[in-house]
């Protein structure tokens, strides 16, 4: 499976330290796991960001939304799920988080992961990796789906 991870930053010089906080944790949870990480400015030309994200040819893509980069990140959606219609789309980050079922009714996207996603998109994946291509999203904790809402389960209790 082809996982990739996208940062919409303010400006170039910024990074996304959730994107690499999810990875490395991944990473230790899983050694054989292989993430792609692309991150990209706000001034960025969209076809381009387009274009380097189809040859990536992901099967799951991710997103951190930020307040500041929601709508950018809406806008790349629409032409996202043309583009790549099979692929996985999955939102994370603070704004998501705060206003998942607006998103997930709103864009064209599979899921949200709300809160901390370090645990719940590390169990994402490994649940993902005995699946066929195409296949319903399984249900995983900190995961509000996109075509079963019902099954959003948090990710700890308090």
């Amino acid at each position: 499976m082809r996982a990739l991870l996208c940062g919409i930053n303010a400006r170039n010089i910024h990074a996304s330290p959730a994107l690499y906080s999810l990875i490395r944790y991944a990473q230790e949870h899983d050694p054989g796991c292989r993430l792609q990480l692309r991150e990209y400015a706000l001034h960025t030309p969209t076809q381009h960001i387009l274009a380097d994200i189809y040859d990536a040819h992901p099967d799951l893509l991710g997103f951190s939304m930020y307040i500041w980069n929601a709508g950018f990140i809406s806008q790349l959606l629409s032409d996202l799920r043309k583009l790549l219609p099979q692929t996985r789309i999955i939102l994370g980050g603070p704004e998501a988080s705060c206003r998942a079922e607006y998103y997930l009714h709103k864009l064209p996207v599979d899921a949200i992961c709300i809160g901390e996603g370090e645990e719940s998109f590390t169990a994402l994946l490994q649940t993902l990796k005995g699946q066929e291509a195409g296949a319903e999203l399984p249900v995983v904790k900190g995961f509000l789906l996109k075509d079963n809402e019902a099954a959003y389960m948090p990710a700890s209790e308090p």
